[in-house]
């Protein structure tokens, strides 16, 4: 048994190493397709198998080994697709704990932070509509690549020029989509309002932004597009229904009681300024 599980791992990572070729540049493994393996030829090695490239890989991350660490993870993922746990540690490591270890080199703490982005559009493409996949790309561009202007500008570039925090905000609002099928009535409410809410947030993040570069109507925009958010929220996740725990009825209390108010009155001083629409 135990010697049959070493050959399929040594058939099964030599097979994946020589189609992945390496970059000249970087000589870091190009991403490989999740179908090069089929799980299913596996049997009952399946599971021992899965172990045995866990084993490996915490390895390789604790002795900083991190050249083959992408396609370990990508064939971690094809014997265990289903689990969205599975694609979004992995991708913590490659976007966050991998990077966190070139402080001083921006453009390197980049490169493995698209992997890890990456990485987690094959997870959704592997569980659609997964909500806690949907808002791990949301958090990826509202707070991972925003930790250095260089990073900021660099996932501008790979978005063709977009805000990144439009982008995040477009992710927040699918995870609060897909919560709505989410089966327990507890999990549906705080997905679906939390990640709503996150979302009116990264506008009204763009909001401060335009106001600091003097672009009123831009910050005019953005706050009204907070304020749509925050209404839909407690349209679709109102404070009165039934069985809704005290913390979420808090956390939506203060949306009614604080933060809506104060983009009512944040669009109105916008309104009312002579040139608004100037910078």
């Amino acid at each position: 048994m135990a010697a049959r599980l070493a050959l399929a791992v040594a058939v099964i990572t030599g097979a994946l190493r020589l189609a992945l070729p390496f970059s000249p540049a970087e000589a870091i493994p190009r991403e490989a397709p999740l179908s090069f393996v089929s799980a299913r030829l596996l049997g009952g090695f399946r599971v021992a198998l899965a172990d045995v490239l866990w084993t490996q890989a915490q390895a390789d991350l604790d002795r900083k080994a991190f050249l083959g660490l992408p396609a370990r993870y990508r064939l971690i993922a094809t014997l265990q697709p289903e689990s969205a746990r599975v694609w979004i540690y992995n991708a913590w490591n490659l976007a966050y704990n991998i990077p966190a270890l070139y402080a001083e080199s921006p453009e390197a703490q980049w490169e493995w932070i698209r992997r890890g982005h990456d990485f987690l559009r094959e997870g959704l493409r592997a569980n659609p509509g997964d909500v806690w996949i949907l808002a791990e790309l949301g958090l990826l561009f509202e707070r991972r690549i925003r930790q250095h202007p260089v990073l900021e500008a660099r996932a501008r570039v790979f978005l063709r020029g977009r805000d990144p925090l439009l982008e995040a905000r477009d992710w927040f609002e699918r995870a609060s989509a897909a919560a709505k099928g989410l089966p327990d009535p507890a999990d549906r409410y705080h997905q679906g309002s939390l990640w709503l809410e996150v979302a009116a947030a990264c506008e009204m993040e763009r909001a401060e932004r335009a106001m600091r570069l003097g672009d009123r109507a831009a910050a005019l925009s953005s706050n009204r597009g907070a304020l749509s958010r925050l209404r839909r929220r407690l349209v679709e996740f109102p404070l009165d229904g039934p069985g809704i725990p005290e913390p979420e009825r808090v956390r939506g209390t203060d949306v009614v009681r604080n933060r809506i108010p104060e983009l009512k009155r944040r669009i109105a001083a916008l309104e009312a300024a002579p040139g608004k629409g100037t910078r």
